[in-house]
């Protein structure tokens, strides 16, 4: 009698499965992340305050393939160009300049609006009493 032949089965369906599945959580993750922060579109003139933890890019376009201008610091004060953002691959994008006078593109899932601090009030000195 012959021997049978061994049957490996392939499995391609679970390489597939995980690609979906992470397709899947990088919309999810960006839906989040636009709705988190996303306060814009802000006035031209708007000060605008960047926040994500370490930078948010600074783009040449308003794409995340666009080619990237600077990584500008978290905390960092820039200034929208226009009060119109443009939308591609899931986020709203908005033209706004730096402290250092570069213009670009940046995610509003990454800027709030700056806080500015009250300015300080005035107290008056105790007049000594004589």
């Amino acid at each position: 009698m012959a021997p049978r032949p061994t049957h490996r089965p392939t499995h391609r369906a679970a390489p597939l499965a995980a690609l979906l599945l992470a397709a899947a959580l990088a919309v999810a993750l960006a839906v989040l992340a636009r709705s988190a922060g996303a306060a814009g579109p802000f006035e031209a003139g708007a000060r605008v305050r960047v926040g994500d933890g370490v930078c948010v890019n600074l783009r040449a376009r308003p794409l995340l393939g666009g080619a990237r201008l600077e990584c500008v610091p978290d905390g960092s004060i820039v200034t929208a160009l226009a009060d119109r953002v443009a939308a591609a691959d899931g986020y709203d994008w908005e033209y706004v300049r730096t402290a250092g006078g570069v213009g670009g593109w940046m995610a509003d899932a990454f800027l709030a609006p700056a806080v500015t601090p009250p300015a300080a009030t005035p107290t008056l000195a105790a007049t000594p009493t004589l």
